[in-house]
């Protein structure tokens, strides 16, 4: 053995995966921005059928372009371990040559000199292709985060889709017209069951209180609301 020894440090296929996953994560970049400019658009009227059809369109080619996402940089991560692996191999390899020439007796100290060289320049290509396979695994479960969060979304604002189109005016219950969840509407049926009750409505506060909450829980359309009211009230 003579000279130096060339020890491989190039990650292979490294720069077609950045270049494949910078690309997708500006399409998904922009239909995100796509998103907030549909909320943006439909404030006052977030609830509407029409609105939230438009938003799940957007919602939904997020998803799959996330979804994309984590498929490439699935594709990044074997490449990333199969890097890996052939550099702790390299090193394993120079460290046996070099283990046996000091052994052997008859190596050269400019060979041993080699082989210690090689030994440390395959440790740091090892570390190198190490670093690049943490950072592709990071990238991979921020885009199954991602991935996960937008396919919640999906399916809750197709919950609101269902809700307003059963609804009598085209709007979904669960969300106000900003958007907000109304969480607090337990709150406002004791309010408004208490108010009832003060203007004289013949029937105990609780039973009023039910009905309108028995209204709500169900997606009651305006209709069966009213004669719900109508029959406690004893009205025709």
């Amino acid at each position: 053995m003579a000279g130096d020894i060339n020890v491989k440090m190039r990650l292979d296929q490294e720069g077609k995966f950045k270049n494949a996953v910078k690309e997708i994560n500006s399409e998904l970049k922009a239909m995100q921005s796509e998103i907030r400019a549909v909320d943006a658009a439909s404030k006052g009227e977030a609830n509407t059928l029409e609105n939230l059809t438009r938003k799940q369109e957007s919602l939904t080619k997020a998803q799959q372009k996330a979804a994309d996402l984590e498929k490439k940089l699935a594709e990044a991560v074997a490449n990333a371990q199969k890097n890996y692996d052939k550099a702790a191999d390299q090193t394993k390899k120079y460290k046996e040559q070099l283990e046996n020439a000091k052994k052997s007796g008859t190596a050269t100290e400019k060979e041993i000199s080699a082989l210690t060289k090689a030994v440390a320049d395959s440790e740091k290509a090892e570390q190198k292709a190490n670093i690049a396979l943490q950072d592709w695994t990071k990238k991979q479960n921020d885009a199954k985060v991602t991935t996960a969060n937008l396919t919640a979304q999906v399916a809750e604002n197709d919950k609101y889709i269902q809700e307003a189109k059963a609804s009598y005016d085209g709007t979904a219950k669960s969300i106000d017209e900003y958007g907000k969840s109304t969480d607090k509407a337990a709150d406002s049926v004791e309010i408004m069951a208490e108010a009832m009750a003060a203007a004289g409505i013949n029937a105990k506060l609780e039973e009023i209180k039910q009905a309108l909450l028995d209204c709500a829980d169900a997606a009651a359309t305006y209709e069966t609301a009213m004669a719900k009211v109508s029959t406690l009230t004893g009205g025709d």
